[in-house]
């Protein structure tokens, strides 16, 4: 619960600048999802601890957008905070631009910091107001507010080797620059680090859980410019950068850059602000960015370091899995002194254990019973669950690996569960199992497929209010685009072809607000299956084995291909992992993973 006197001192700050609406999202200079202390203004201002959200701020009124996988969570977080909640894509609900369109008039004044609001939002906002009504974006009115903000703090940036990459730094500038002359342009400006770190087989530590630096970049034909803090680099790296014609400038330096011709950009990456300092010199054309597409279709080196870091996943998880189910079970219908912080340290020592390993691929969620419906809900030492042998435990959970990122959710019960649990955990695996099997056409996008998960979950009248699955990155971000499967189609998220080397995550769910959540998410590798005469056939290999808990299925709700698909991912579970356990942990997983 966060303090409604915020709200005064940040209204009295509008009114002494003039300002009708302020805007905040929880973005940051390159429009990243995940960003570092120094950008969590909704959340150390504001109370707000999710990862995707827009405040709009009035004398009036205040407000938060955000999407389905926070409803819950918001609804707790602002309560007392004289903010109200905007359920985005919730029928009724107005985006953000049509709430400030349908409010502001002639003479009003909308605000922001024009280098944290990108270019595309600002093009859409002018689109609907009224004449008369200003926009000013070089205002950050938090600084003013957040006496003790964290620094922006800089670490050092490291060179990917290329038998861990796959490729060099030079193929993939060639590749860009191809794509840059079929767009007749003389340079592209990337503003999202990710896309730079695997453009230059860069990595860094900026932001907690992802090996990505502060960063911007220009590519020419003949040579590059790469901004990073000067601190960042070693001498070593600055020489053999320049050796390959990328100069280093200060990051700071990407608004003093001049140019002529014609620049290449993504204006859902690049900022209002960044993008004026462009037009100084530059015509502007919109593209999607190239090396998305590029970095999303895993080389052959990728995805064999994914496999590799899947197999140390799996046995971490089903190491925790024994573990707790063979502790809870002496402990039936008791609240026993374990938490869900504890599940979080398990599993952090067992992924320790590895040399491999480096740090999670994001805050690990252990939800017990009723925070499990919370689908982004991380539990802390002032909120945190004792669990007791019943009911269900959701753990989402992923790891950094040298050459690879992982993403992997089990829930399972800890003891006696309802007959209703058990269908939707039934129904769940059922979704789950469905989309891992799919055969399809080569031209099929996320948005083709994402039925297949949903339909057992629909046919109880339930929906989970978020996609289906995202992409993953190598030793990158675990949200990776522009691949995902969601039912909805949108103007602002690209839908783009299933390529043979995607990866991306097979995880439906159903939550139930106060009770329980369930979600089963798997990793997945788009294939090519096979070649007829009706055209390119395409599947999914998949990438994550941990045990699936028969406790709490109901085979009879299951088809007999259902059952036998789930028994042949068990039987792989048992192969792969049996070389690595002990004699107590082989006879469990074997017990486990039963054939229904």
């Amino acid at each position: 619960m966060q303090d409604s006197t915020v709200l005064l001192r940040f209204r009295e700050l509008m009114r002494h600048e003039n300002v009708t609406y302020y805007i905040i999202p929880t973005s940051d200079y390159h429009q990243s999802e995940y960003v570092c202390e120094f950008f969590k203004t909704l959340e150390y201002i504001f109370g707000f601890t999710g990862s995707s959200g827009t405040i709009v701020i009035s004398q009036e009124e205040a407000g938060l957008w955000t999407d389905g996988r926070y409803f819950i969570q918001a609804e707790k977080e602002l309560a007392g905070s004289g903010i109200t909640l905007f359920r985005m894509q919730e029928e009724g609900v107005p985006s953000v631009r049509e709430y400030i369109a349908s409010k502001a008039k002639s003479g009003d004044t909308i605000a922001f910091d024009g280098r944290i609001v990108a270019v595309e939002f600002v093009e859409q906002l002018k689109c609907r107001i009224k004449t008369g009504v200003v926009i000013r974006y070089q205002m950050d009115l938090v600084a003013l507010l957040w006496k003790e903000r964290p620094e922006l703090i800089p670490h050092d940036v490291y060179r990917l080797k290329e038998d861990i990459a796959g490729r060099s730094t030079t193929e993939k500038l060639s590749e860009l620059r191809n794509c840059i002359r079929k767009k007749q342009g003389t340079a592209m400006l990337l503003t999202k680090p990710e896309d730079i770190m695997w453009l230059f087989n860069i990595r860094g530590s900026d932001v907690e859980y992802n090996p990505i630096a502060f960063s911007y970049a220009i590519v020419f034909e003949e040579k590059a410019e790469l901004y990073l803090y000067d601190e960042a680099v070693n001498e070593d790296l600055r020489k053999e950068l320049s050796e390959e014609d990328i100069s280093l400038l200060p990051y700071e330096k990407i608004y003093a850059h001049k140019g002529a011709g014609k620049l290449l950009l993504d204006k859902s990456a690049v900022s209002i602000s960044l993008y004026d300092a462009m037009q100084e010199g530059y015509e502007i054309d919109f593209v999607k960015n190239h090396e998305m597409i590029q970095k999303a279709i895993k080389n052959q080196t990728e995805i064999s370091e994914c496999q590799k870091a899947h197999i140390l996943d799996g046995i971490a998880v089903t190491r925790l899995i024994y573990y707790l189910k063979k502790m809870l079970c002496l402990a039936k219908d008791t609240v026993t002194e374990l938490t869900e912080c504890d599940v979080v340290e398990m599993i952090e020592s067992f992924r320790c254990e590895y040399p491999e390993y480096l740090y999670p691929s994001f805050a690990t969620i252990a939800a017990y019973n009723e925070n499990a419906a919370m689908m982004h809900y991380k539990p802390t030492e002032n909120q945190c669950a004792k669990i007791a042998a019943s009911g269900l435990l959701l753990i989402d959970t992923g790891g950094q690996y040298y050459g690879a990122t992982t993403d992997i959710t089990r829930t399972i019960a800890l003891g006696d569960i309802t007959r209703e649990q058990k269908e939707h955990y039934t129904a769940v695996v059922k979704g789950m199992l469905n989309l891992l099997n799919a055969n399809f056409l080569y031209g099929c996008t996320g948005r083709n497929l994402d039925i297949l998960a949903r339909l057992p979950i629909w046919k109880l009248g339930i929906d989970y209010r978020c996609s289906t699955g995202h992409g993953v990155g190598s030793f990158l971000c675990v949200h990776e685009g522009p691949q995902a499967f969601r039912w909805r189609a949108s103007d602002s998220l690209p839908e783009v072809v299933l390529e043979p080397g995607m990866v991306i995550t097979d995880e439906p769910g159903i939550y139930i607000e106060g009770e329980y959540g369930i979600r089963i998410e798997n990793e997945l590798l788009c294939v090519e299956r096979e070649r007829t005469e009706w055209g390119r056939f395409l599947g999914f290999e998949v990438l994550t084995y941990a045990p699936i808990d028969l406790d709490a299925i109901i085979p009879e709700l299951m088809t007999k291909e259902e059952r036998e698909w789930l028994n042949v991912y068990h039987r792989k579970v048992f192969e792969m992992f049996c070389p690595y356990l002990e004699d107590e942990e082989k006879k469990w997983l074997s017990d486990y993973t039963h054939e229904i």
